[in-house]
């Protein structure tokens, strides 16, 4: 009697916990924003492009060069969009105006993430 109560349950716990558990094996879900930002940069590292486009913060300050005619993206933590700045020469200083805390800057494929303070 008793082997027919807990056999049930232990099945419907380990069906409820395999979610789980797989999301656990795994270092990034498919659908995170740093899984997505992790393999733009893994892609723009190996390209060997000569015309470079580099991103550096320094603070609220970040400066984008060899992205002339192209858009800064700006995405929170979560992987929503909070703002973009178009770069309209060869080498931009932007300062961002957004609250502190991590950001992911994205121009084309090229990503890095950020902490403002």
């Amino acid at each position: 009697m008793r082997n027919v109560i807990i056999q049930p349950l232990l099945l419907l716990v380990l069906a409820l916990s395999a979610p789980h558990a797989y999301a656990a094996q795994t270092m990034m879900p498919l659908h995170s924003p740093w899984a997505i930002a992790a393999t733009e940069l893994a892609s723009a590292t190996n390209s060997q492009n000569t015309d470079e486009i580099t991103i550096k913060a320094e603070g609220r300050k970040i400066h984008v060069s060899g992205a002339e005619d192209k858009t800064l993206e700006v995405y929170n933590i979560v992987g929503v969009k909070v703002t973009s700045y178009n770069i309209d020469a060869p080498e931009k200083t932007i300062t961002l105006s957004v609250p502190r805390g991590i950001y992911i800057l994205r121009v084309d494929k090229v990503a890095r993430k950020v902490n403002i303070p």
